[in-house]
């Protein structure tokens, strides 16, 4: 695929969905959407089991040539006191994609973590400057080799634990910022088919013609 304008956070965020209004009386949402640019078909459908929320994904190309694609889950939530971001022990470190206020950093493409500055914890809600400036990172951490992935956002009441498997989706960003973004503090746990948001950064990830990729995650909520 050539050169395309594609919409600010890509076409199925401002795509108009169809839903299944037979699954959506069966306490299922699904959604067909037909994308106008790309030519591809996608579909996601949504079911619900008490703490738990399933979501499952087919895109289809239906077209005679390969076209790339990016995709990933992009939840906002909010980030209070208290709050802490929670990966694997085995996930040591990140992979900085933009950040805003964090000059000291900016030189570095891999950040140790939590803590990849004095002062600066990225699995913490809190001020990571020392004069308490506004300040965002969008990072991107790498799964492709573990068995199986997770990601949590814990406060001292509940736990909202995000799953998926690294095989069909190998990775996963970090979107944190602290007033650094329109003055919002809120981060987004993200699983995504790529280490980039940008489309001509990740051409490898393309869908055969004629063919389709399924993937599936869950969120549960844990209560103490």
């Amino acid at each position: 695929m050539g050169s395309v304008d594609l919409p600010d956070q890509g076409e199925v965020w401002s795509a108009r969905s169809q839903i299944d209004e037979v699954s959506f009386e069966n306490s299922v949402i699904e959604t067909f959407i037909s994308l106008p640019v790309s030519g591809l078909e996608l579909t996601r459908r949504v079911t619900v089991d008490e703490a738990v929320v399933r979501f499952d994904y087919r895109l289809g190309n239906p077209l005679s040539r390969p076209v790339p694609y990016l995709w990933a889950f992009h939840p906002l939530l909010t980030f209070s006191h208290g709050d802490r971001i929670e990966l694997p022990e085995d996930v040591r470190s990140v992979v900085l994609s933009s950040q805003l206020g964090l000059t000291d950093l900016s030189s570095q493409r891999v950040w140790t973590g939590p803590e990849p500055a004095p002062g600066v914890h990225l699995d913490c809600a809190g001020p990571w400057r020392s004069d308490g400036g506004p300040a965002y990172v969008k990072l991107f951490a790498d799964f492709s080799r573990h068995s199986s992935a997770w990601a949590a956002l814990a406060s001292l009441e509940e736990r909202l634990v995000f799953r998926f498997d690294p095989k069909r989706i190998p990775h996963l960003g970090l979107w944190i910022t602290n007033r650094g973004w329109h003055g919002y503090t809120h981060v987004a746990l993200e699983p995504a088919s790529a280490a980039s948001d940008i489309l001509p950064e990740w051409r490898s990830a393309a869908l055969a013609p004629g063919s389709c990729r399924t993937w599936q995650f869950r969120i549960e909520l844990h209560t103490s």
